[in-house]
C-alpha cells in the first residue's frame, strides 16, 4: 500500500478477496481490494487479475474496462462511494456463480467492474 493511501485510509471494505471465474473455458482468478477513504464519500477500488488482458475477441473480466486499465493485470480508480456502487461491489466481491441465463459469467463479471470503475470520483 503507498504512503498516500495509508494516510487517507478510513476502513478497508473488501480486503484481497479472491473470485475464481470461467472465461473461454479458462479459470481467472481476480483479486478485489475495496478501501474507504477517509475524505468525502470515496472509495479506491482495484481489481487484480492472475490472467493477463489482451486486446483481443476473448472473453476477460477487464475486456470492457481498458480505460480504467494500468498494465495488463489491474484496473480500478477512485469512485464514488454510493449505496449503488456499494451494492454492485458487494456483487463482485461475493459471487457465486449463480446460473445466469443472458449472459455467461465473465461477461456479467466484466460488466460489473466497468459499471464500478464508471462511477469515478
Amino acid at each position: 500500500m503507498s504512503e498516500w493511501l495509508k494516510a487517507h485510509t478510513k476502513s478497508i471494505l473488501v480486503d484481497n478477496k479472491q473470485i475464481t471465474i470461467n472465461c473461454d473455458d479458462t479459470p481467472v482468478t481476480l483479486t478485489i481490494k475495496v478501501i474507504e477513504l477517509n475524505y468525502g464519500p470515496a472509495l479506491d477500488f482495484k481489481v487484480m487479475s492472475d490472467v493477463p488482458f489482451h486486446n483481443t475477441t476473448d472473453e476477460h473480466p477487464f475486456m470492457y474496462s481498458k480505460e480504467y486499465m494500468s498494465g495488463e493485470y489491474k484496473t480500478g480508480s477512485i469512485i464514488d462511494d454510493t449505496p449503488a456502487v456499494r451494492a454492485l461491489i458487494q456483487e463482485l466481491s461475493f459471487w457465486d456463480n449463480t446460473k445466469l441465463y443472458t449472459t455467461s459469467h465473465c461477461t456479467h463479471v466484466a460488466r460489473l467492474i466497468r459499471a464500478i470503475n464508471g462511477f469515478w470520483s
